[in-house]
């Protein structure tokens, strides 16, 4: 069962209206944004977010829900450490990449992710569900590695070459995976104890 379900649901609620306000009143003007890892993982969120508001609604636990909500939520977990850690440094203006609709992409969704996920039971959570969060990414650095390295159809617009350095391309790859696997394993850790401490409550009489 999911705990704080109203909550819950004004979390995703709001996943859901953000991300569709950006999908049809700017990303879908610009085709090429869907080129970009962040946008395919905000999109993916909103599909889930709808899910988990049917599931909460049911007042039913889902294992396919709490598998699927991990995957996002390291995705976007992991968008907003590529973008504050490796991608803002990079541009004059600090906070450009947190700024208009970015705001929402690169940090409110992971954050409501982030908070929607810890109001989950999670009692199958392991370290081998961890690796179910390196599929988006693994997915997406195939794109990436065929469209930018290969065919250079798409610009390095996460400058995973280091400024054109392409076998450079296979090192950002896997510390990508890395980091992923090490998000995962986090927020499960985190997940685990904040059962704990549920189960440690004294019932209510």
């Amino acid at each position: 069962m999911i705990k704080h379900r109203p909550l819950f649901l004004i979390l995703n609620f709001f996943i859901i209206i953000d991300v569709s306000f950006i999908f049809f009143l700017i990303l879908i003007k610009i085709p090429s944004s869907f080129h970009y890892f962040t946008v395919l993982s905000n999109i993916f969120m909103a599909f889930v977010a709808m899910f988990a508001i049917f599931i909460a609604l049911k007042h039913v636990s889902s294992k396919i829900l709490n598998a699927l909500y991990l995957v996002i939520t390291t995705s976007l977990v992991l968008v907003f450490l590529v973008v504050a850690f490796f991608l803002t440094p990079q541009f004059e203006e600090p906070l450009f990449l947190f700024s208009g609709y970015n705001f929402f992409l690169h940090f409110l969704n992971p954050l409501f992710a982030v908070g929607s996920l810890f109001l989950l039971d999670q009692p199958d959570y392991n370290h081998k569900t961890s690796f179910l969060s390196l599929i988006p990414p693994s997915l997406y650095a195939i794109l990436y590695f065929i469209f930018v390295v290969i065919r250079k159809d798409w610009p390095d617009f996460y400058n995973f070459t280091l400024g054109g350095n392409d076998w450079f391309s296979i090192i950002s790859l896997l510390v990508i995976l890395i980091v992923t696997y090490s998000i995962s394993t986090i927020l499960i850790l985190c997940c685990k104890k904040l059962a704990k401490r549920e189960t440690k409550k004294p019932s209510s009489i």
